[in-house]
């Protein structure tokens, strides 16, 4: 018993520890940019849900929210797709997620998928 409650304790301080040295991220100001980088990988043989993709980007490119919109295709594998957008802030970005174009889009291609849908937000890191 008095051991189990010496390793519980050993593995509390060790992680509180742990946790302390790591230097908390910084907080994302309100208005900061945010860029969504999303990798999109169509199963090859569900390679009819490519045009779906173009008519997102038509329909984004006219988006107020996003600042700049891209697509790219990987070389090595033709049904992987990466899309690059930069919205204003966070706020442009929540309200571009529940956009009926952005459901209907994930909506046609969800069944066209190799992998899930894999979406990273980042930001700008300052360089001093």
């Amino acid at each position: 018993m008095r051991l189990r409650r010496a390793h519980l304790l050993f593995a509390a301080l060790f992680f509180a520890a742990l946790f302390s040295a790591a230097e908390p991220a910084p907080a994302q100001a309100p208005a900061q940019p945010i860029t969504a980088v999303p990798h999109i990988d169509f199963m090859p043989n569900h390679l009819d849900a490519v045009p779906a993709l173009t008519h997102y980007l038509a329909q984004a490119s006219h988006d107020p929210n996003i600042l700049h919109i891209e697509l790219f295709q990987q070389i090595s594998a033709p049904n992987h797709y990466t899309l690059v957008d930069t919205f204003r802030n966070r706020a442009a970005y929540n309200a571009h997620v529940t956009a009926s174009y952005t459901l209907k889009f994930r909506t046609i291609i969800s069944p066209a998928l190799g992998a899930p849908y894999d979406e990273r937000l980042q930001t700008q890191v300052a360089i001093p």
